[in-house]
């Protein structure tokens, strides 16, 4: 539950709707400011009053307020009467101090209600609005260069204001927008106009053009009105989307709408619909299709690697990505295909790693190999399958088998161990051993074992 909204400013002399002053009367401000000079602790509102009820809320006061039968004299309208009290609990200006509960200062207070004619808004210059929850934690706290608030609609309405976010009293993030309301006392804010929001902690930023934010449910979402995308930077991570989402107590942000984010250091960009940030862990998850990138440093538009899967998990930290289900990998060097159900690529070792079946397929000459799992080594292009491996060359027909397979890529040479067996079409034959060392595709291989080599001849 929300408590209390807490105001802390001056009234505005420019408001076009402010307290009007009969003729012959002072200043209610410079009045106010000469005879509550005393600060004391800011008298907070509860967000169950609202500026329409004050009056009914506030009939102690009005008693004490109304004149004695001797002084008696025509009865103040209660609008009038409700703008005077707001006026005197609200206002904590520069040197105004506040409202105190003793009957000379409700006297003089009174005076004042006295002295003003109906008042429709309320408009403040130099404002702090602070809001805090049913134990005295503060929530939020915004400073706005003016606010006015609406007695018609029970809006206030901000200008160029920024602020700060709480979570067990610890600031976790800022917001700045250009404009705003605050609708409800409090239950919803709206930002709009270059709004940027930063996660205080590890100082990630993201900018759009509106931000929707409920604070009693920790919960901001910020948007785009433009072409443009939202931008937000988190060390050498910049993202692009059509929308933020953040949770605040669980610290994280869900993307929405064309996203496309880019480790500049790493040169990797990956692109999705959907992407939830999970912040404190550094990692980024989704469930949509994925287009992960390796490009040139030079020229960005230029790929040399592309992933692609139907979901992602990406660890910021170790540039550790995993793509499943469907994940597939071209690489221009070697001009390899690779597929799974589940692929992970990690930056800094350069190497990709499969622990479900894979298929890797050589584009130049349809040399295929299938394993339960396997490594490639993008740099040194040496790949190594494990658990029923299987290496297949169309152009010769030739068929290996073996539990375990190392391909050597930039020599095109291939080292098998365990149950090994080759195959080939035409002539047939078949030979089987422990060991077998060559190139597949010219059929230079040698078989070996300690179990003597079995060979089979067919003669057509």
């Amino acid at each position: 539950m929300l408590r209390s909204i807490r105001f802390r400013s001056q009234l505005s002399p420019r408001s076009p709707q402010s307290a009007r002053l009969r003729p012959g009367q002072q200043s209610p401000l410079s009045l106010r400011s000469a005879q509550l000079a005393q600060p004391t602790e800011p008298v907070r509102l509860p967000s169950s009053v609202r500026p329409t009820k004050l009056a009914q809320s506030m009939e102690p006061l009005q008693s004490m307020l109304s004149p004695t039968p001797e002084q008696s004299q025509p009865a103040t309208p209660p609008r009038r009467l409700c703008a005077g009290v707001l006026l005197g609990l609200l206002l904590i200006g520069s040197g105004g101090g506040l409202l105190q509960g003793c009957a000379p200062r409700l006297q003089g207070i009174r005076d004042e209600v006295e002295s003003l004619e109906t008042l429709d808004d309320l408009a403040f210059d130099n404002i702090t609005l602070e809001q805090s929850d049913d134990d005295g934690n503060s929530l939020w706290s915004l400073e706005a260069r003016r606010a006015t608030y609406q007695n018609d609609t029970q809006v206030a309405l901000i200008e160029g204001l920024s602020g700060v976010i709480f979570q067990d009293g610890v600031a976790t993030y800022g917001v700045e927008g250009e404009t705003g309301q605050i609708y409800n006392d409090g239950e919803r804010i709206v930002l709009e106009g270059s709004v940027v929001v930063t996660q205080l902690l590890e100082n990630a930023v993201v900018t759009g053009d509106e931000l929707e934010w409920f604070p009693e449910t920790d919960r901001l979402i910020l948007r785009t009105q433009t072409p443009r995308k939202l931008r937000g930077t988190y060390r050498d991570l910049v993202v692009q989307a059509t929308e933020v989402e953040f949770q605040g107590q669980r610290n994280e942000m869900t993307l929405r709408g064309a996203i496309e984010a880019v480790l500049q250091n790493s040169q990797i960009r990956l692109k999705t619909d959907k992407l939830l940030w999970l912040i404190q862990e550094e990692r980024i998850v989704g469930d949509q299709p994925t287009v992960l990138e390796h490009f040139e440093t030079e020229d960005p538009a230029t790929v040399i690697d592309r992933a692609t899967g139907l979901g992602i998990q990406m660890d910021l930290a170790s540039l550790r990505s995993t793509l499943q289900p469907q994940a597939e990998l071209s690489l221009q060097e070697p001009d390899f295909d690779i597929s799974s159900e589940s692929l992970t690529w990690d930056a800094q070792t350069d190497r990709v790693e499969a622990n479900q079946p894979v298929t890797i397929v050589d584009r130049g000459d349809q040399t295929t190999m299938t394993a339960r799992q396997g490594v490639m080594d993008l740099e040194s292009q040496v790949a190594t399958l494990t658990g029923a491996v299987q290496g297949y060359s169309p152009q010769q027909g030739a068929r290996l088998e073996s539990d375990r397979l190392v391909w050597r890529v930039m020599d095109n040479l291939v080292e098998a161990t365990g149950a090994v067996t080759y195959r080939r079409a035409a002539p047939l034959l078949e030979i089987s051993g422990s060991r077998a060392v060559g190139n597949l595709s010219d059929e230079t291989l040698e078989v070996t074992g300690g179990e003597p080599v079995k060979t089979v001849y067919v003669l057509e």
